[in-house]
């Protein structure tokens, strides 16, 4: 939800100093939660929570995957055609697959990760409260 707060980049504020509300902020860094993603080396796929935020977790979590259509419609835009099958689950490894089972109509359907908020927005919708997989490959150099 969306906060009441105007943020102002501005030095003429009533403060006169320049001004961001740290809550309003959290509003536009849309991908990764907060302490992620986690250095482990079993956490190395990533995976969008119920919140919304995107975590790492052990690539072999069976988790429904978030498949994008590509939208017929170029006003519509590039990635807001998300789907989520909540019976079909497996690894992170498995989303092209189930992603691409999923095609028709000719419009090929990839496992994909969203390219920003809104489009984040649209899959949090269509993911129903479930942690879901997102095609954004975690990699770690230890």
């Amino acid at each position: 939800m969306l906060s009441p707060h105007i943020i102002i980049f501005d030095d003429e504020c009533d403060t006169g100093q320049d001004y961001s509300n740290p809550d309003d902020m959290r509003l536009y860094v849309w991908s990764w939660d907060q302490g992620e993603p986690s250095l482990s080396s079993s956490s190395g796929c990533t995976a969008m929570s119920p919140s919304g935020r995107w975590v790492a977790l052990d690539c072999q979590t069976k988790l429904p995957f978030a498949c994008l259509t590509p939208s017929e419609n170029e006003s519509v835009g590039y990635d807001l055609e998300w789907s989520v099958d909540l019976n079909q689950v497996g690894g992170w490894s498995e989303g092209t697959r189930v992603c691409m089972a999923a095609s028709s109509s000719g419009r090929d359907v990839t496992f994909s990760a969203p390219h920003n908020g809104f489009s984040n927005a649209v899959l949090l919708n269509q993911a129903y409260g479930q942690t879901v997989w997102v095609n954004a490959p975690v990699s770690f150099k230890m």
